[in-house]
């Protein structure tokens, strides 16, 4: 298992209906080698890292489907 932290940009931050988004992020994606693994973010304010699904990877982006509820901030 490799692990690597890296910092990726957000190209795309697309609404795909209410309360669900597809957030494509660019960056160095070699430790990824397949859809279904998860990245955990480091989000600005929170302790926790978010361990997140990737939905879509290929060459220097990945997909990410993120789903908010009314509970989420």
């Amino acid at each position: 298992m490799i692990v690597k932290q890296t910092t990726l940009t957000v190209t795309e931050n697309t609404r795909l209906v209410d309360g669900i988004y597809r957030l494509r992020l660019a960056g160095d994606t070699s430790a990824i080698t397949a859809p279904g693994q998860f990245v955990n973010l480091e989000l600005p304010g929170k302790f926790l890292r978010r361990p997140i699904s990737i939905c879509n990877w290929h060459h220097h982006n990945l997909d990410l489907i993120i789903l908010l509820n009314s509970t989420n901030q």
